[in-house]
């Protein structure tokens, strides 16, 4: 599947009109960097899935429930935050080698174990598991990223998950390394 990135008031192009645009010509969901563009997006009239990270942990998600917005959830407290706005449909976020946002591997097993509580609770449902390539326009050099993103799904899955979407591939790695589109691919620049 093709994720149309719209962040930046969609490349300074118009949020709503790129991303309906987006969706028309075949993308099959939306991704921004914000809950206020996420929000800008469905009052646009977009219902393909939306996804919104790199929110701050003190973001009003309970906007995320409200107008079906997915959030990606990059550490426990971004966790135990999220579940406070409940049901909302979360991505795990690992850090993948990019070291710019992401749960570090270290705290993958009890992010994980705290999400599928959380899911059995009935507050997040986690549908996904997503990472970023640190050298995505190099594609030798994505492996140790492909192999710890695999690694984390293997995770989640052994703590009691069942994510549909593993997503990995940003814009260069979409277009260089076939390898690393999984699930979902993420088109921006």
């Amino acid at each position: 599947e093709v994720m149309a990135v719209v962040k930046a008031d969609g490349f300074g192009h118009g949020l709503g009109d790129v991303a309906r645009t987006a969706i028309a010509s075949g993308a099959t969901w939306i991704g921004v960097t914000s809950l206020a563009e996420a929000v800008a997006v469905r009052e646009s009239g977009v219902d393909a899935p939306v996804l919104s990270w790199l929110n701050p942990v003190d973001a009003d998600v309970r906007v995320a429930a409200r107008y079906g917005i997915d959030l990606s959830v990059p550490s426990l407290h971004h966790l135990a935050v999220i579940e406070q706005a409940g049901p909302v449909r979360v991505h795990l976020q690992l850090d993948t080698g990019m070291a710019r946002d992401g749960a570090a591997p270290d705290s993958w097993l009890a992010l994980m174990s705290a999400a599928r509580r959380a899911e059995l609770a009935g507050k997040v449902s986690v549908v996904g598991v997503m990472g970023h390539l640190p050298c995505a326009d190099t594609p030798g050099l994505n492996e140790t990223g492909k192999r710890a993103l695999l690694r984390g799904v293997e995770m989640a899955r052994q703590a009691g998950l069942r994510p549909s979407m593993r997503h990995l591939a940003a814009t260069s790695a979409a277009l260089t390394d076939p390898g690393s589109h999984l699930d979902l691919v993420r088109i921006g620049a």
